[in-house]
């Protein structure tokens, strides 16, 4: 086949090192140790490894993942891991990033190859000093001073480079989508096409003893294997009782034995060079496994996953354990009623509880499925609702229940609420319907409907007379008579999922659609907006002791804070990939907290969410920089530019029309130079309109751009 010389799109392009924080205000209570996705392991020995993934997610153990400790990069997600020796680590992700420890993984230093897409696989086959990466748009990278200076190229633009194997700094194979690998006999300067022969996604490829026989995994429980350097291949799916990706090789001693693994959680294994491979471990519940390794003369094996999966495998890899633990979600409701030990979670098939803060989580007895669940007064007491119009009620802290109805409701029901009284109870269903109870759920009453054209998300009492409801509408409903009546006061909203009045004073907030925050000051007669600092909807507000300090948390890993009554809002740092949260509760004070969203995650700060990493206060009203996109409208590729008024930190982020964030465009960083461009890959976003921000160390600003097919 012949050789082909490629296109060098940037040469030793230099890559600026940053502090990288080691730990967050919020730490993971479930699962444990975290539950972000997990890209990529590796291990020295069978004792001393790490793992990477999304948000920024390094682990570290040296225990042989028995316990391990979470760290955190800038929230950039991370993708790949090589370990050259004990001291030194590199891990590569989205928007160019390279991450690089010098001390066995205690700091890290964050610098960034400007190429404006994700890096998939990185290596340092012999030493330190020469490595490789390699991503989307067939972007290969290589270094030969530790990664300070990066020489850059493309293979093929319309490839993304998912996979990587070299067996020294000369020869060496990439691979990526349509089926595609790459050889090198020159450490990169010049590559030989190939093909596994069909367009499926290789992930992985491995070359266990030369650069002659090798294997390629992929999607449709394919491994694929050559003996003549890549010129030919067969294919052998694997057995599987579903189509799987298969996303990582392993061969840790030879070419005889190696594993598979990729989606349901699945680890595959051969002894006899990948005649046949027979399945050693799934769980088809599970989203799937990313990584594994061998470390060389062991027989333990590692393997990560989605929600934070880890394993080990012992006895070369015939038996695994499960290192990680927690339960499952999604989340719907989270309450820790009046400390900050006992709480509990709402699952879609579950209720969990707490004894411990969540350090231990507990299954509690549900005759029935509930969406929402409130404890008025004490850990106790509490009433549950559900579907088909389900009612529970506990008096011993969710160890019993007795199932309640209000009498012509049948319908769903979405939240329910008391005033801190005993006695006083409410709920409201998909119709509209709203149900009371005021002796204890012994009885209950349906009560006026507040607009049969909305659907309601929420509902809160103040008093038992007092109460709100929100829903899809840019209304908030208000009563004054226990729910007799309603009276629809407009807001500039809409989509109301959260109420609080703290201090059972005249002053509240509610949450909504698109960031939408407002406030009364007149016990809810009327509402006025506060500063909207995000587009991502938001699903709860707290104000745990007074009106100046409180939190709202929502899509996207969303939070936000405000110290002075909602004037100015900024973000907390969570360290959690784009998880819709919906779960927020202060118990006792402003320090105390805790979120709750997606798969499960359930995290805790003693901060008040607040540390070094927190992200800079967001002043909307103030303009740092310029910012173009062009073309606009763009079709595959987009050219951003920025210019500040002065040096500091800026970083760039791409949210759709609903507010939904879709990625870190540029990580935040310091820029010495007041302007600067960026390339964005907008190939694989959907057709529409997008706002680009650009985020100062002062201000922020915003542009709009339509990306066209």
């Amino acid at each position: 086949m012949a050789r082909s010389d490629v296109l060098k799109t940037g040469i030793a392009l230099l890559m600026t090192a940053l502090p990288v924080a080691a730990s967050a205000s919020w730490n993971w209570l479930n699962p444990s140790p975290q539950g972000n996705d997990l890209r990529a392991v590796c291990f020295l020995d069978a004792t001393s490894g790490m793992a990477v993934g999304d948000a920024g997610t390094i682990l570290r153990t040296s225990t042989g993942g028995l316990s391990w400790t979470v760290q955190y990069t800038a929230l950039v997600g991370l993708t790949a891991l090589d370990l050259p020796d004990s001291q030194t680590g590199f891990a590569c992700g989205e928007f160019g990033a390279v991450v690089k420890t010098t001390d066995g993984g205690a700091n890290w230093s964050l610098g960034v190859i400007p190429v404006g897409v994700t890096l998939n696989a990185i290596q340092f086959p012999e030493n330190a000093q020469t490595g490789f990466a390699c991503g989307d748009s067939g972007i290969f990278a290589r270094t030969d001073d530790g990664g300070t200076n990066w020489a850059v190229q493309s293979l093929s633009a319309d490839v993304r480079l998912l996979g990587m194997h070299f067996l020294d700094n000369v020869n060496g194979y990439v691979a990526g989508s349509l089926g595609r690998v790459y050889r090198t006999v020159d450490g990169g300067s010049t590559w030989i096409p190939e093909s596994v022969g069909t367009g499926v996604n290789v992930y992985d490829v491995a070359f266990p003893t030369n650069a002659d026989t090798g294997f390629a995994c992929s999607d449709m429980n394919l491994v694929h294997k050559t003996v003549d350097g890549g010129a030919t291949w067969s294919s052998q799916t694997l057995p599987s009782p579903e189509e799987v990706s298969l996303r990582s090789l392993a061969f840790p001693a030879g070419a005889d034995t190696g594993y598979a693994a990729g989606d349901l959680n699945s680890i595959f294994m051969t002894t006899d060079a990948g005649q046949s491979w027979l399945p050693v471990f799934g769980m088809p519940e599970g989203a799937g496994l990313n990584a594994l390794c061998f470390p060389s003369g062991t027989q333990t094996g590692f393997a990560v996953g989605n929600r934070g999966l880890l394993l080990r495998g012992d006895n070369g890899g015939i038996s695994w354990m499960i290192l990680s633990r927690g339960f499952a979600g999604p989340i719907l409701d989270m309450t820790f009623p009046s400390d900050s030990l006992v709480g509990y979670v709402v699952t879609a098939s579950a209720l969990m509880k707490t004894f411990d803060g969540g350090s231990n989580w507990l299954q509690q007895p549900l005759p029935v499925p509930v969406a929402a669940l409130t404890f008025p007064l004490d850990n106790l007491s509490g009433y549950a609702v559900g579907a088909a119009g389900t009612i529970l009620k506990t008096l011993d802290g969710a160890q019993s229940w007795t199932q309640q109805s209000c009498p012509g409701i049948t319908d769903d029901y979405v939240a329910v609420c008391s005033p801190r009284n005993p006695n006083s109870v409410y709920a409201c269903a998909l119709n509209g319907s709203v149900a009371g109870s005021m002796d204890g759920g012994m009885s209950w009453t349906q009560l006026a409907t507040p607009d049969s054209q909305c659907i309601p998300y929420s509902i809160f009492f103040l008093t038992p007379q007092l109460g709100f409801v929100g829903g899809s509408s840019s209304s908030i409903f208000r009563t004054t008579d226990g729910g007799a009546t309603w009276q629809g006061v407009t807001t500039a909203g809409r989509g109301y999922r959260s109420f609080s009045f703290p201090a059972s004073g005249d002053t509240g907030y509610a949450c909504g659609y698109d960031g939408a925050l407002v406030k009364t000051a007149d016990a809810g007669l009327s509402w006025f907006a506060l500063p909207t600092v995000t587009n991502a909807s938001l699903t709860r507000v707290l104000f745990p002791i007074d009106a100046q300090v409180g939190y709202a948390a929502g899509d996207q890993g969303t939070v936000l804070k405000t110290t002075d009554g909602g004037s100015n809002w900024f973000f907390l740092t969570a360290p959690l990939a784009r998880a819709n949260l919906v779960g927020l509760s202060f118990p006792t004070d402003n320090l105390t907290g805790f979120l709750a969203g997606d798969a499960g995650a359930v995290l805790v700060t003693h901060s008040g969410g607040v540390s070094d990493v927190s992200r800079r206060p967001v002043e909307p009203d103030r303009t740092p920089c310029n910012l173009s996109v062009f073309p606009n409208p763009a079709r595959h590729w987009a050219t951003l530019r920025y210019s500040l008024t002065g040096p500091g930190r800026v970083r760039l982020r791409l949210f759709n029309r609903l507010g939904r964030l879709e990625g870190s465009v540029l990580p935040a960083q310091d820029c010495a130079e007041t302007s600067g461009e960026c390339r964005l890959d907008v190939s694989r976003l959907a057709a529409g309109v997008y706002f680009l921000e650009a985020a100062g160390s002062k201000a922020t600003s915003v542009v709009r751009f339509v990306v066209a097919r």
